[in-house]
């Protein structure tokens, strides 16, 4: 399928749209070429809702907390499943490629751009010696995906899949309900201590409030990274 944007068709000539090392699924969905690091993501994703309910929540003695507990935790689960299908399966925005070499002028190299500040200022874009286009401004070619992608910000591992202009608002969001659901983790082991008060129960559920909590830090860091630096204009 071609896929030319107006800026890009003017720019690269015959531009193809491939999705590099990536794999198509169906519809509009991709697969990155680490697929071993993708189940264990969602394996993770999965265990911690489960083990919560089977090992807390149904446990509890408080049926108004089982109730909320139940209903706070399927919840986040489904909405962190939803946002993190969405943007590791997601095209992040992965630009046209051209298979033959090709000759561009000084005119199609330039691109104008506004700054933080309001200015307009003249960029000397590059060329993809890979993908033999000319790179629009915040684009990168990233080696593990084998392409070219439009605002890009990393490569996310976890994510199997580049976090740049298309899902990067999935993203922040898979981030912001990850902390939420361990803080709702946390809440509810925090609960059953105090409900249960024996010695057993207390190192069972600290166990869990440490896990919780040392999953928790990466995701929180990173979300108030990525807000940041979204609210400033930034990659």
């Amino acid at each position: 399928a071609e896929y030319m944007g107006k800026q890009m068709k003017e720019k690269n000539r015959d531009a193809v749209y491939s999705i590099g090392n990536s794999k198509h699924i169906c519809c509009s969905c991709i697969l990155g070429r680490d697929k071993g690091i993708f189940i264990f993501a969602l394996s993770v994703l999965f265990a911690f809702p489960i083990t919560l309910f089977f090992t807390v929540i149904i446990h509890l003695e408080s049926s108004l907390a089982k109730i909320i507990f139940s209903v706070t935790t399927g919840v986040s689960f489904v909405l962190a499943s939803t946002m993190y299908l969405w943007a590791s399966c997601s095209d992040p925005g992965i630009l046209p490629r051209i298979t033959a070499v090709q000759q561009y002028s000084e005119e199609e190299t330039k691109q104008t751009v506004d700054t933080i500040g309001g200015d307009r200022i003249t960029l000397t874009l590059k060329i993809c010696e890979t993908c033999h286009i000319v790179r629009p401004a915040r684009s990168f070619h990233c080696s593990s995906c084998g392409c070219c992608i439009e605002d890009h910000d990393h490569h996310c591992g976890w994510m199997n899949n580049c976090i740049a202009k298309r899902n990067r608002k999935a993203f922040v969001l898979f981030l912001a309900v990850a902390v939420l659901g361990l803080i709702n983790n946390i809440s509810a082991c925090l609960y059953r201590m105090v409900e249960a008060n024996n010695y057993w129960t207390y190192m069972a559920m600290g166990f869990f409030v440490a896990m919780s909590l040392m999953f928790c830090c990466n995701p929180f860091s990173l979300c108030i990274t990525q807000v940041v630096l979204i609210s400033s204009g930034l990659t």
